[in-house]
């Protein structure tokens, strides 16, 4: 997409619910190591994960990195 992010598509299964993602990946090169990192956020009532609860929130937010 442009220097340094990537779009990234594809589908996210979750308790056999399948729902259809785009990720966006930023990379940075740090001491000769690429390093990829992207947030992502999901409802947790689209995968049918938990009950009706005012202890778990519906939102969350996975931040993930990976380093090569």
């Amino acid at each position: 997409d442009g220097p340094g992010k990537l779009l990234v598509s594809g589908n996210l299964t979750i308790k056999n619910t399948t729902k259809k993602i785009v990720l966006e990946i930023f990379t940075t090169e740090l001491a000769g190591k690429t390093i990829y990192s992207t947030s992502l956020k999901l409802n947790r009532r689209d995968f049918n994960v938990g009950s009706n609860s005012w202890i778990l929130a519906d939102e969350l937010e996975v931040d993930l990195k990976i380093v090569q």
